[in-house]
């Protein structure tokens, strides 16, 4: 069974393999593409997270949340660490405009949000096939090798 790390666990992986710097600029990038590159939508604050989720690459929920007397809804988009280290471009260009096309109100997969995510990004949606990004625990393990080889 899959060991998802807490916060914790977390903080002392990115230490242990000196991942701690290339994960805040990547975050201040993730920051940059979901602030700066989507457009705002009325009533919708956007809040970005990082942490392990297994083998998920993101997720969106959308919940009104504390701004409820404004009418304001949050979507909280997270992206897993993992698999945002191991191969950024993917997760910058395709998993984070996924979750936001999410966070405005597509959520199935069909025609109308990859329409979405096309006008979003310029891109055709990818197919999320099993060789898309590898697994979270290839990732974990090639990033430790990585890092292991690191004068």
């Amino acid at each position: 069974m899959l060991e998802i790390y807490n916060e914790d666990q977390m903080r002392f992986w990115l230490k242990k393999f000196s991942y701690e710097k290339e994960l805040e600029d990547l975050k201040k990038l993730c920051k940059e593409t979901l602030f700066d590159k989507f457009p705002q939508r009325l009533n919708l604050i956007r809040c970005l997270w990082f942490k392990d989720l297994g083998e998920t690459y993101g997720t969106c929920s959308v919940s009104k949340g504390f701004n409820e007397f404004r009418g304001c809804r949050v979507a909280d988009i997270s992206i897993n660490i993992f698999h945002l280290l191991y191969t950024p471009d993917k997760i910058t260009k395709y998993v984070l405009p996924h979750e936001y096309c999410h966070a405005i109100g597509f959520w199935e997969h069909d025609k109308e949000f990859k329409q979405a995510f096309k006008l979003l990004t310029g891109l055709v949606h990818p197919d999320y096939t099993d060789d898309f990004i590898a697994p979270r625990s290839v990732c974990k393990i090639l990033l430790e090798e990585k890092a292991s080889c690191q004068p």
